[in-house]
């Protein structure tokens, strides 16, 4: 759809005052784009067209449209567009961490920040942004989270070699003397339910010796638990995905487990925090990222920066090379989004579909 003649008017006094009179900026080797107030990008030095594969001049109106370039802003997501927002008010903004679209449909992890850009028509912003993608964790953080892992490895020996096999001696003799009472006893079912209890201890066990992460994780793979997850979350929770295409993307187990413990992670806080009546999961494949969203719709207001377990989640997500986002404005719920990379150096995980949908509907 092309520009109304207001519009057109509009949009070259944002772009040619910038073109014509701030050449610096193309020499900058840092991407910028100028962004007007309908959030278009109008302008994009080399280093943003390179990236984007893109620029507005190759645009029929001179102008990329909000949606073909910023990422996760649907119909429905555009009213809450951080992004959009800041370009609608002129407003500078701090450091962002977000996505942006490619040319082909592929996206990417940026951190953005906005400066307002004095314009004779409406509000414009620049808006400078980094590629994360291949971003290392600096080498302190990395330390620490090695430290995290061997001392973590070091607990899974522990209680493998101490409190669970004291758990499975305690179960053997509860199944002896429950086999020496007469059926119907009523201490014959007070043992049967301390077995079951007991059982369920175990397993318990066995999921935190192995960080949190099920052992049906690397059998079932990691929709049917996510599955089996949600179901049993205290508020109501729905997963979305699209199992008939997900079930045979090929995860490394290593990022399945990941996964599996950040939306844990997300929905524990929904529970203890939230309030919320309800919350969603999404799960999502493009190109060679895994897509995570999990979603409430409680207070909002979460401490975003070191509180309710987010720092930690950065850290998690961080340590793998994806990118976590977290929006929780008071009021408007909490929404924690996550792009992993498919793959790590861990051994590859394929769940075949027939496997993946026998387990979802023995957990449904």
């Amino acid at each position: 759809m092309g520009l109304s003649a207001t519009e057109a008017r509009s949009n070259r006094g944002v772009a040619q005052p910038l073109i014509s009179g701030h050449l610096v900026l193309a020499a900058v080797p840092q991407p910028i784009l100028v962004i007007d107030a309908n959030g278009n990008a109008v302008y994009a030095n080399p280093a943003a067209s390179q990236l984007l594969g893109q620029e507005p001049a190759d645009a029929v109106d001179g102008r990329l449209l909000h949606r073909y370039w910023h990422h996760d802003c649907s119909a429905e997501t555009l009213p809450d567009c951080r992004l959009l927002r800041a370009a609608s008010t002129g407003a500078a903004t701090e450091q962002q961490a977000d996505r942006l679209i490619r040319a082909n449909g592929s996206s990417f992890p940026i951190t953005w920040s906005t400066a307002p850009l004095n314009v004779d028509v409406g509000f414009a912003v620049v808006l400078t942004f980094a590629d994360i993608s291949a971003a290392p964790l600096p080498t302190e953080r990395l330390r620490m989270l090695e430290a995290g892992r061997a001392a973590r490895r070091q607990v899974t020996r522990d209680l493998h070699d101490g409190a669970q096999h004291r758990l499975i001696n305690l179960l053997i003799r509860l199944q002896i003397t429950r086999d020496e009472l007469p059926d119907g006893s009523p201490l014959a079912d007070t043992l049967a339910a301390a077995m079951v209890e007991a059982k369920l201890a175990i397993t318990d066990l066995r999921e935190l010796a192995a960080d949190g992460f099920p052992e049906v994780l690397a059998t079932d793979g990691l929709i049917p638990t996510v599955m089996a997850l949600t179901s049993r979350t205290v508020v109501p929770t729905t997963l979305h995905t699209r199992l008939h295409e997900q079930c045979n993307v090929g995860v490394s187990l290593d990022i399945a487990r990941h996964a599996y413990l950040l939306i844990s992670e997300a929905l524990t806080n929904v529970v203890k925090h939230a309030h919320a009546t309800r919350a969603d999961v999404r799960l999502d494949v493009e190109a060679d990222q895994l897509h995570i969203v999990v979603s409430d719709d409680g207070l909002g207001g979460a401490d975003v920066g070191q509180g309710s377990g987010m720092s930690g989640m950065h850290d998690r997500v961080g340590s793998v090379g994806g990118m976590l986002v977290v929006d929780s404005r008071r009021g408007r719920g909490t929404v924690v989004a996550a792009h992993l990379p498919l793959r790590s150096d861990a051994g590859l995980q394929m769940t075949p579909c027939s496997d993946a949908f026998a387990a979802a509907e023995a957990v449904s």
